[in-house]
């Protein structure tokens, strides 16, 4: 049970947002990070309903922080409950991944010598996805009094930016409580509605500040007898799914309000572990270690896969933090459709069409994104929110300290690989579920339009066509020429164009041809498909990542790859000098590796990994884990298992600060990936799954499932075999080491 469990035994303040971050609760619609419900000076309270976007004054929008349920104020004998005063004599913390329950036990010896037990549970609703509960349990050594004031906080801003407008406050005749306010540039509605409920005679009253509104609990306590408070919370916005221009999110809280208080706390509980149990008998993958550390690590990706994605609602992607936190503004870049979507695909293919759906979604926003910059066809945002809301990434970030002056970002206009990695990820879901449905009526258009794009930002010089001007996947490289990983991923999509142009009807041929010039990428995609310029392997065998990087300035890269804060080359090299440096920040060439793998032979992958492994310092959290799976697959396990150690501690390792702002959602990907796609070897070609399990030494067996085209199976692996078992649907053409094994069995 224990690797089910993210604890702490001591009360540091230094580790608060790290554990509110990593140990957040959520279902999909909402996210709530795990605060104490008492404040502290480093408390971060979060609330984050997906799809709530909002821009604050001249800046882009950003998941906005939502008014708060989470605050109980407790007083014995008008003494304030905190673990900063009195003795605290025993204290524990922990969330329950297992059923998504939060349970933190306190004792503490208050400065009036009253000696208190308390319990404080906490869950976000699996299958009332509205509702957030909360229990607190009190058990006093003396006979007290008890004073409690907690309801609904509406000051909460992101980082001192203001997202909504005056709040109207309520009180009802049931004890009820409500809070309703619009965001001030999106004009979304939100409300939210709270009760407290207390197990003895107490005295109500209720209280108000300026955004806030506030249950009030007074009552008598003996010796030894507990007391418990339940709150039940309801959210409620005019961007849920189904919301119409008839209802009111006033309505709408009180229902799912009053559903969830007909239940209770254990009533929700109960429901809640059910679905969470259902969850973990369908998607468990049970890793063999000497280590427990391994199974918790993978526990812990599953658990914020589940609760990252609204499976839903199409209208939505998945932010860098997820639901965690404030991080990156709660926008969705490359990470999804790379290093997150492959678990929906293989795991839960309904949402992995969902999310991509949501990229369809803006596909006419791209367009127009294309044309701002004089190009054709969809440049897609390389930030991404709403989908009204177009290109979200800031034009400026932080301060240089030298100048004085804003840093000016150039993402939003050089990374364009994300238009590739989009295509790449629509072939992918095909190729891995065969949802001709999803291709006709959403997945050809994103192609052909992409391409469309890549046709007029190659650029013709030296005989050939280019890419020029760029950022790869490696940022600490600006403006470079001909980054290899960029290059390919744009031919690998003009290879799918072509193969759409080739074989598509005449029927859907006339229904694109409304928005794509199909007779323009006819004639010129064999052109330019010839003379495309794919950087080759060196006299040395090396396939530089873009245009002079062998040229560049060395470095002892030993100082910086074993650090255990990342970017600690920033201490001693300003950007520009370390663009000019070879060192990467991130899996840049190895990444071309791991998504067109077949295009390069053993021994150039093998050179080339060896060579980019050296001089990559891992500063992002996106690179441990593909430099892993690429490991794994030239059979060089001790690295691969070294890495994929490193890739667990990004967010479950022991520095402080490192998951404040949000856990790294592309990293928890990352580590289904190095497990599934690493160490197991899985991976969809052409009609076929195929199967090439390794095992690194420091895990003895592993199991793991997979959906293919609609079937079931399970992989286990161990010192003496590898099996495939299939437990539903349809056999599918599976080649595990290299052996067809079309005949499995059914469980």
């Amino acid at each position: 049970m224990e690797t089910y469990k993210i604890s702490e035994n001591k009360f540091n303040t230094d580790k608060l947002q790290k554990f509110e971050s990593i140990a957040c609760q959520g279902n999909g619609y909402m996210g709530v990070r795990n605060s104490l419900e008492e404040e502290y000076v480093h408390t971060h309270r979060n609330t984050f309903i997906n799809g709530v976007f909002d821009a604050p004054h001249e800046e882009v929008t950003e998941l906005a922080a939502l008014p708060d349920v989470t605050n109980f104020e407790l007083y014995i004998n008008s003494e304030r409950f905190d673990m900063l005063t009195g003795t605290v004599n025993k204290y524990e913390r922990s969330l329950n991944m297992k059923n998504g329950e939060s349970v933190r036990r306190v004792t503490r010896t208050g400065e009036n010598g009253i000696k208190v037990t308390y319990v404080f549970s906490r869950l976000a609703s699996q299958t009332h996805r509205h509702i957030v509960a909360e229990r607190v349990q009190i058990i006093c050594d003396s006979d007290a009094q008890i004073r409690v004031v907690t309801g609904i906080d509406g000051k909460m801003t992101n980082s001192g930016a203001q997202h909504f407008g005056p709040a109207e406050l309520r009180s009802y005749s049931d004890r009820r409580i409500g809070l309703y306010a619009k965001t001030l540039q999106s004009q979304v509605d939100v409300g939210v509605q709270s009760v407290l409920k207390s197990s003895e005679d107490n005295k109500y009253s209720v209280k108000t500040d300026r955004r806030g509104v506030f249950s009030c609990m007074q009552l008598s306590v003996n010796k030894g007898e507990p007391v418990v408070f339940e709150k039940i919370s309801a959210y409620a916005t005019s961007r849920d799914l189904g919301f119409s221009e008839n209802d009111s999110v006033e309505e709408k809280c009180k229902k799912y309000l009053y559903d969830a208080v007909q239940l209770g706390y254990d009533g929700l509980l109960k429901l809640s572990a059910e679905a969470w149990n259902n969850f973990w008998e369908t998607n468990t993958i049970t890793i063999a270690s000497d280590n427990k550390f391994y199974q918790k690590a993978v526990n812990f990706a599953l658990y914020h896969l589940h609760i990252m994605a609204n499976c839903e609602d199409n209208r939505l992607g998945i932010g860098a933090k997820a639901l965690s936190g404030e991080g990156y503004k709660g926008h969705s870049f490359w990470d999804t459709e790379i290093f997150i979507l492959p678990y929906y695909i293989y795991t839960e293919p309904q949402t992995a069409r969902k999310l991509l759906e949501y990229r369809y979604s803006l596909l006419e926003k791209s367009r127009e994104k294309a044309k701002k910059y004089g190009f054709n066809g969809a440049m897609y945002p390389w930030e991404a929110a709403w989908s009204d809301d177009g290109e979200t990434c800031p034009l400026s970030g932080g301060m240089d300290l030298e100048t004085g002056k804003s840093i000016e970002i150039h993402a939003s206009e050089k990374e364009v690989h994300i238009n590739a990695d989009i295509a790449y990820a629509v072939w992918h879901y095909y190729i891995a579920t065969g949802d001709k449905d999803f291709m006709e009526k959403y997945g050809c258009e994103m192609i052909l339009s992409i391409a469309e794009f890549w046709l007029s930002r190659v650029e013709e010089r030296n005989g050939r066509y280019e890419i020029l001007d760029v950022i790869g996947p490696d940022e600490y490289k600006d403006g470079i020429d001909n980054n290899a990983y960029t290059n390919y991923m744009a031919y690998f999509n003009f290879c799918l164009a072509q193969e759409i142009i080739q074989n598509i009807s005449d029927e859907y041929r006339k229904e694109f041809e409304k928005k794509i010039d199909i007779n323009g990428l006819e004639i010129c995609l064999p052109q330019v498909m010839d003379k495309m310029y794919l950087p080759e392997p060196d006299e040395n065998g090396i396939i530089p990542q873009f245009d002079g990087f062998r040229d560049l300035k060395d470095v002892d890269y030993s100082l910086y790859k074993n650090k255990e804060k990342v970017g600690m080359i920033f201490d001693d090299y300003s950007f520009e000098e370390i663009n000019k440096m070879r060192v990467c920040k991130q899996a840049d060439l190895v990444m071309l590796f791991y998504t067109l793998r077949n295009q390069f032979d053993n021994e150039t992958v093998k050179r080339n990994f060896e060579y980019y492994e050296n001089c990559t310092l891992h500063d992002s959290s996106l690179s441990l884990c593909i430099h892993s799976l690429m490991a794994s697959r030239l059979n060089m396990l001790d690295t691969a298992f070294k890495l994929f150690h490193k890739c667990c501690e990004v967010d479950l390792g022991d520095n402080t600060d490192n998951s404040d702002s949000g856990i790294h959602s592309a990293s928890i990907g990352g580590i289904w990936l190095a497990v599934v796609m690493g160490f197991g070897g899985v991976k969809a070609e052409n009609d076929a799954l195929t199967v090439e399990p390794v095992l690194p030494d420091g895990i003895n067996s592993y199991s793991l499932p997979i959906i293919y085209r609609g079937s079931k199976y399970r992989l286990t692996v161990s010192a003496d075999e590898a099996d495939m078992e299939r437990l539903s649907g349809e056999q599918q053409t599976i080649i595990l080491n290299r052996n067809n094994i079309t005949g499995l069995r059914n469980k």
